[in-house]
C-alpha cells in the first residue's frame, strides 16, 4: 500500500515494541521498507537495544531486527534538560487565560467526583464507539465530557487506536477517570494502556481530570524500580 501511494518517507512517532506479534514482523517490515528505498524516520523513548527488553522470546526475534536498525538507520540520541511541553504550557498560562498541562490538588469532601458532577449535572450512562465497530460502556457522558472508572478504560484490552477513536468519533474534549492506582509490576498491562491513553489525549488536546492514589511522578515509581532491578 505504501508503494501504491508512492510514499518515499515513513514517519513513526513514539516507536515502541510491546507484544511478541510486533516483534515477529518488525525485521521483515523494515527490510521491505529499506528494499523499496523508503526513508524511515522514527522517535522513541528507548534506544534500539532496549526495545522489547525482557519481552517474551526477545532473544529470538529482536537481535536480528536491532542489527537491521543499527546497520541501516542512523541513531541520534537527543538529550536536553528542557521539557518543551512544560515550557509551552507555562507560556500559555502566562500569556493566555488558560491552565497549564496539569494541575494537582488533594481531594476534599466526601465525594471525589463532585467537580465532575457539578460540571455535568444531567450526564447519563452511554455506550461510546471505539475502533473497528466496537463499543465501550461509559458511566456518564454530556456535551463532549465523558467519565470512566479506571477499570473500564484501562482494565480492558484496549489499544491506542481505540483511545484515538474514542476521542475522535465521540467528539470528546474532556475525559474524567476515577480510581487510577499506583502501578505495580502486576499492573503492567494497565500501566501501558494508561500511558497510551495519556499520549492520545495529549495528541488530541483533550483534557484529563482524574483521581489517583498518588501524585503523577509517583504513579509509575514502583514499576521503574522493578525495571531497573
Amino acid at each position: 500500500e505504501i508503494q501504491q501511494r508512492h510514499a518515499t518517507v515513513l514517519c513513526l512517532d513514539e516507536f515502541q515494541v510491546t507484544t511478541i506479534a510486533d516483534a515477529v514482523i518488525l525485521k521483515s517490515l523494515f527490510e521491505a521498507l529499506i528494499k523499496n528505498d523508503i526513508l524511515v524516520v522514527t522517535t522513541s523513548n528507548r534506544a534500539p537495544t532496549e526495545l522489547y527488553q525482557n519481552g517474551l522470546n526477545h532473544m529470538l526475534y529482536m537481535p536480528p531486527f536491532i542489527r537491521v536498525l543499527e546497520s541501516r538507520l542512523v541513531v541520534h540520541r537527543i538529550e536536553s534538560s528542557t521539557d518543551y511541553r512544560v515550557m509551552k504550557a507555562n507560556m500559555e498560562a502566562t500569556h493566555v487565560e488558560s491552565h497549564a498541562d496539569f494541575h494537582v490538588a488533594a481531594l476534599t469532601g466526601d465525594n471525589p467526583h463532585q467537580h465532575f458532577h457539578s460540571a455535568t449535572a444531567t450526564a447519563t450512562p452511554a455506550t461510546l464507539s471505539i475502533a473497528w465497530g466496537r463499543t465501550l460502556s461509559c458511566d456518564a457522558v454530556q456535551d463532549g465530557v465523558a467519565w470512566f472508572r479506571f477499570e473500564q478504560i484501562c482494565g480492558s484490552p484496549l489499544s491506542a487506536e481505540d483511545y484515538m477513536a474514542l476521542v475522535e468519533v465521540n467528539q470528546l474534549h474532556t475525559l474524567a477517570v476515577s480510581g487510577v492506582p499506583r502501578f505495580t509490576a502486576e499492573l503492567h498491562n494497565e500501566a501501558r494502556r494508561f500511558t497510551n491513553l495519556i499520549d492520545c489525549l495529549y495528541e488530541h488536546q483533550c483534557r484529563l481530570q482524574c483521581t489517583a492514589a498518588a501524585p503523577p511522578h509517583e504513579l509509575m515509581a514502583d514499576m521503574m524500580a522493578v525495571e531497573s532491578f
